[in-house]
């Protein structure tokens, strides 16, 4: 039998679901809030970026970066959230004698499975490198988040980062070479498909066909470490529940449900993931983005590809992977 449990140690943590059975052991993470910095780093035509991977079954994708001449720091690589301000640990800003202020807000900042606005104080980096691509003078936003994260997976996390540094480049995600490609110009295959990205709320939003459904509006979460759908996709499917478990949130108890889904299309290519994850978060994740969202597509579908994400054009492709993680 398996089970399933969440466990947030603040209200900012992002969903980490903990499925159990005889043979294996998954961590689903529906992502955290993203680093958002200011790049000022002189173009190259690419960069690639070792990444790497912690936990099992639905591992949590990282890579290390310099922080202010720091080495090896651990940084979540996450395109489902976003604030304004880069995010680093309470413990990273201590070790770097950060002066931090209090900060307000007026952008929506916001936790996939969580619709609770960005908090913490806020600082300033003087550098942060990551392979080749320097950047200085960060403003970050120094926040419990990342503490909990690095608790909840006994990884020593710095900071996560989204939207700001990926959104001037194309990012290529190799699971079999394990790197991060990052470039400044691309070229969009025809079998590419396109994303939009809202202004105040910089998540990737997709189509996603699915079997005896039609196209629906997913996130494109590379901090969610499983497929999720709606109730209502649930309900429209007509899908039973393998079983149904308590989810713990910044909102309190909920229920959440383990099922199998038909095929669905992600950039042209059909793929029926072995199970996803019922879940009522989406319909207020959909307020917060103004679009009505269907669900989440994570790492249980994403790495089964060579997928690349083009901030530039905005677009999205990909083609089968050959290693398994």
């Amino acid at each position: 039998m398996s089970t399933v449990a969440f466990a947030q140690s603040h209200p900012l943590q992002p969903y980490c679901y903990h499925i159990h059975d005889n043979n294996s052991a998954y961590v689903i993470r529906l992502g955290m809030l993203s680093i958002l910095a200011t790049l000022t780093t002189t173009l190259v035509a690419s960069h690639v970026i070792p990444i790497h991977f912690v936990g099992s079954g639905n591992p949590l994708l990282y890579v290390e970066a310099t922080l202010n001449g720091v080495p090896n720091c651990r940084l979540v690589l996450d395109t489902g959230n976003g604030t304004e301000h880069s995010l680093v640990s309470q413990a990273e800003a201590a070790k770097l004698g950060m002066v931090t202020k209090e900060y307000h807000s007026t952008h929506k900042g916001f936790a996939v499975g969580n619709d609770k606005m960005a908090a913490g104080r806020l600082g300033k980096l003087k550098t942060l490198q990551l392979g080749d691509i320097k950047m200085k003078d960060l403003p970050v936003l120094v926040s419990q988040t990342v503490d909990g994260l690095a608790a909840s997976t006994h990884s020593p996390f710095c900071g996560v980062l989204g939207y700001s540094f990926f959104k001037s480049y194309a990012l290529t995600f190799d699971y079999k070479a394990m790197t991060l490609t990052l470039e400044v110009s691309s070229r969009p295959p025809k079998k590419s498909i396109p994303f939009t990205i809202k202004k105040d709320s910089p998540i990737i939003l997709i189509d996603v066909p699915i079997a005896g459904l039609g196209v629906r509006k997913f996130v494109l979460d590379t901090g969610a470490g499983a497929d999720v759908i709606s109730r209502e996709v649930m309900k429209d499917l007509r899908l039973t529940s393998i079983q149904q478990v308590p989810m713990r949130g910044a909102k309190g108890l909920a229920q959440a449900d383990l099922v199998h889904i038909p095929a669905l299309t992600f950039a042209g290519n059909s793929f029926k993931p072995p199970f996803a994850v019922a879940a009522d978060f989406l319909p207020d994740l959909s307020k917060v983005v103004g679009v009505p969202l269907d669900g989440v597509i994570g790492q249980t579908t994403l790495r089964q590809y060579r997928f690349t994400i083009d901030y530039i054009h905005r677009r999205v492709w990909a083609e089968p992977g050959e290693k398994e993680i």
